[in-house]
């Protein structure tokens, strides 16, 4: 149990720099400025990897699930048969 609580402390831990990013905002004059100075008027062109983005979130979800409930499975049965 205490290894749990040392695991769950080094990963928040490690995790804090992340708040930084969240709190990242930008004007919108900024966005719009960026938007015109990249397509430069022109449309943009259509690429033949756009179609698995529409499916890469599922995908990573799906994956981080799986190794979740992996990862208790394990759990689970390291305790189970230790008595």
């Amino acid at each position: 149990m205490r290894r749990l609580f040392a695991a769950i402390a080094v990963l928040a831990t490690a995790s804090a720099p992340a708040v930084a990013c969240i709190n990242d905002s930008e004007l919108p004059g900024h966005e719009r400025e960026f938007r015109s100075s990249y397509q430069n008027g022109r449309p943009p062109a259509s690429t033949s990897s756009a179609g698995w983005q529409a499916h890469a979130p599922t995908v990573l979800y799906a994956a981080g699930a799986a190794l979740a409930v992996s990862a208790g499975f394990v759990t689970f049965r390291r305790f189970s048969a230790k008595g």
